[in-house]
């Protein structure tokens, strides 16, 4: 038989065995991902349970757990109406550095699972290139085993009766081979070192997060620190005596909201935080915020079946305590108990009223049904379960409980509705 020459082989080979020998034996590793322990919390771990809904983590200059200007603790001899103004800033103070960081919380989990699924995917990438790199070996030492062909392109060729290939496409079906391989090769060479570079960043944007979720658990600390320090200069009777007022003003206001039309209603320029006059809507995310007085009360709507269930749930965990990042059982900040509240019905929702707000369904405060999340001031930071006839069921504030108030107890944002 006579010999086939090889130029084309024996460059293709070349190529082959370039490539091998160019590609490292391996990727510089990548650090092993530690385990983060968590900070612990305030809240006890059971109660606090739950995920966290994204929002990001805010600079200093915007931080929302930074206090306020008037937000100094009040004095036991200050009038009603004063103290109860100061304990509703400080405590807002509090809920909005909890919200601060339950949503550090969340970007943490999320960076915890990207870094968990790019360590996956380099370990997938190592094994494949692996693969590839013995088999460019195996055809590279065949190539230059000896003289002629390779015993494997020899058989190919070889000139039989039942043979109906030709030579030359043999031949050129093997460089094509070859040159796949090398394809494979510098492909995946370079996501592995892409790869390798996203799992870093990854890894350092966990330790930055670590470390931001602990500053802020710190400032909720500080913040609930102030509370209970505010609170342990009044008597039970103040403090209940700051309850009635409260509920009080913000009753008149629900009464005045639901009034028919042509009645002595409050409009939507009424007063905010239960002060006499009525609630009016910050911002109402597709509310009519030139609504007539009256409209809320003119149909009661009829509630889903799932927000009947989480209407059940929440009226069932009524004087349950309040705690800063708790979800229940045993106890609960505001969006614990709206999480809770539609998990027990079947609803995943996110867990921070801010994420309650911004990724849940809005709809018109005049529209709202049994089981829709009343949104409360500008920044979101508070929310509570809609039960009908302009009443809601939340949880309120450290030292106090589960409780059900008119929906005017604070200055509206505006409504949503999970499912």
């Amino acid at each position: 038989m006579s010999r086939t020459p090889r130029p084309a082989l024996t460059a293709a080979s070349a190529v082959l065995l370039a490539a091998v020998l160019a590609l490292p034996a391996d990727a510089a590793p990548v650090p092993d991902v530690p385990d983060v322990p968590d900070v612990p919390k305030a809240a006890d771990a059971a109660d606090a349970a739950g995920p966290a809904d994204p929002a990001g983590p805010a600079g200093p200059a915007s931080d929302p757990a930074a206090p306020a200007a008037d937000g100094g603790e009040p004095a036991a001899d200050a009038p009603p109406g004063e103290l109860l103004t100061r304990l509703q800033t400080l405590h807002g103070q509090a809920e909005r550095a909890t919200e601060a960081y339950h949503a550090t919380a969340e970007d943490l989990k999320d960076v915890r699972a990207e870094t968990a699924r790019l360590t996956g995917d380099l370990a997938d990438t190592r094994a494949d290139l692996a693969t590839a790199r013995r088999r460019a070996g195996l055809l590279a030492r065949a190539q230059y085993r000896g003289p002629g062909l390779a015993p494997y392109l020899q058989l190919l060729v070889a000139r039989d009766t039942e043979s109906a290939l030709d030579r030359k496409q043999v031949i050129s079906r093997a460089i094509g081979n070859q040159a796949a391989v090398v394809t494979r090769l510098e492909s995946g060479a370079k996501r592995l070192g892409a790869l390798t570079a996203s799992s870093r960043k990854a890894l350092d944007r966990q330790r930055e997060l670590t470390g931001e979720r602990k500053r802020r658990r710190d400032r909720v600390d500080d913040r609930l620190t102030e509370v209970a320090d505010a609170l342990a200069e009044l008597t039970p009777a103040k403090l209940a005596a700051l309850d009635r007022l409260e509920v009080r003003g913000a009753e008149e206001d629900r009464r005045e909201l639901m009034a028919p039309d042509g009645a002595d209603g409050g409009g939507p320029d009424a007063a905010v935080d239960g002060k006499p006059g009525g609630a009016r809507p910050e911002a109402s995310g597709g509310t009519d915020r030139t609504r007539r007085p009256g409209t809320w009360g003119a149909a009661e709507r009829e509630p889903s079946r799932a927000g009947r269930r989480a209407v059940s749930y929440a009226l069932d965990q009524a004087g349950k305590p309040y705690r800063a990042g708790a979800g229940g059982p045993r106890a609960y900040d505001s969006s614990g108990l709206t999480q809770r509240a539609w998990r027990e019905a079947g609803v995943r929702i996110p867990r921070t009223a801010r994420g309650q707000w911004r990724e849940l369904r809005r709809v018109p405060l005049t529209a709202m049904r049994p089981g829709d999340i009343v949104v409360y001031h500008r920044d979101a930071s508070h929310v509570a379960l809609y039960l009908g006839h302009g009443r809601v069921v939340e949880a309120p504030r450290t030292g106090q409980r589960v409780r059900v108030v008119p929906v005017t107890i604070r200055p509206l944002r505006g409504a949503v509705r999970p499912g």
